[in-house]
C-alpha cells in the first residue's frame, strides 16, 4: 500500500488474493471485480485523481463505485 497525496494506492498484486475474475476495462473504463471475501462482484471505474483508496491496475487507478 502506498501514501500518494490524499490517496491510498494499492496494485491488485498487493491484495493476494482478494480480488479474482478480473474483467475489463470496457470503453467507460470500468471493470468488474470478483471480491472473495465478501463473494461478489464490485464495479470500479477508472479514476486516477480520486482522493480516497485506489486499486491499481496496469498503471491505472480505479475507483470503487458499487
Amino acid at each position: 500500500m502506498k501514501k500518494v497525496r490524499n490517496q491510498t494506492r494499492e496494485t491488485i498484486e498487493e491484495l493476494e488474493g482478494t480480488y479474482t475474475q478480473i474483467t475489463g476495462p470496457n470503453r467507460e473504463g470500468e471493470l468488474s471485480i470478483y471480491n472473495e471475501v465478501t463473494k461478489e462482484y464490485e464495479l470500479w471505474v477508472a479514476n486516477d485523481y480520486y482522493a480516497g483508496y485506489v486499486i491499481v491496475i496496469d498503471g491505472i487507478g480505479y475507483e470503487f463505485v458499487r
